[in-house]
C-alpha cells in the first residue's frame, strides 16, 4: 500500500513541478521587462500610442497559451496537495508545503482575474490615436500586477519543490522499493552485512 501512495504521488509532484514551471514562464518573462517598462528612459519616452502598439503586438498570443497553462498547473497543484493530505504516512510539513504552494498558485490566478484581466480588456478597445488621459495608471497596475504574479509563483513552486524533497523516502526505504513503484528510487543496491569472523 505504501509502494502505491509513492508511486502516485511521485507522479503528482513531476507532473505538478513540471506544470509549473512551465506556468512561470509567461509572469517571469513580464518581470523581467519591466525595467525597460518603468524604468529605463527608453520605454519611459514611449508615447501612449506606440506603448499601446507594442502591447498590441507583442502580447498578443500570451493568454492563449499561457493562460490554459496556467490552470493545468494550479489543477495538479491541487491535485497533488489532495494526495499529500490523503496520504497517512505522509508528514504535516509534507502537507503544508504542498497546500502552501498551491495556494501561491491559487492567489497568482486571483490576481491576474482582478487586476490583469480588466486591464487587458480595456487595452483592447484602445486603437493608439485614441488613448485615455489615465493609461499610465492602467499601465502600472497591468506591469506591477504581473511582477507580483511572478513572485508568487515562484514562491510557489519552491514549495511545491519543498513537499516533493521532504517526502523522498530514506536511503534505507529506496533500497526496499521496486523502481516501478517509486521511480527516483536510483539506490538499489541491496545492504550487505559484514561478516564477523569466527561467528
Amino acid at each position: 500500500m505504501r509502494h502505491a501512495a509513492l508511486r502516485s504521488m511521485s507522479r503528482g509532484c513531476l507532473v505538478a513541478l513540471l506544470a509549473s514551471v512551465l506556468a512561470l514562464a509567461a509572469p517571469v518573462a513580464h518581470a523581467l521587462e519591466m525595467p525597460a517598462s518603468l524604468e529605463m528612459p527608453a520605454r519611459l519616452t514611449y508615447g501612449a500610442p506606440l506603448y499601446v502598439t507594442v502591447t498590441h503586438t507583442v502580447y498578443s498570443f500570451f493568454a492563449a497559451v499561457a493562460g490554459p497553462v496556467e490552470v493545468g498547473a494550479l489543477a495538479c497543484a491541487l491535485t497533488l496537495s489532495l494526495l499529500a493530505w490523503r496520504d497517512p504516512w505522509g508528514s504535516r510539513a509534507v502537507r503544508a508545503w504542498a497546500i502552501g504552494g498551491t495556494v501561491c498558485l491559487l492567489l497568482a490566478h486571483v490576481a491576474f482575474s482582478l487586476s490583469i484581466d480588466p486591464v487587458d480588456r480595456v487595452f483592447g478597445t484602445w486603437i493608439p490615436d485614441a488613448v485615455p488621459s489615465n493609461w499610465s495608471r492602467l499601465r502600472d497596475q497591468w506591469e506591477w500586477t504581473h511582477a507580483a504574479r511572478a513572485g508568487l509563483m515562484l514562491i510557489g513552486l519552491c514549495a511545491l519543490l519543498r513537499s516533493a524533497f521532504l517526502d523522498l523516502p530514506s536511503p534505507r526505504v529506496r533500497r526496499n522499493l521496486p523502481s516501478k513503484d517509486y521511480p527516483f528510487a536510483f539506490d538499489q543496491t541491496p545492504s550487505v552485512t559484514p561478516e564477523v569472523p569466527g561467528a
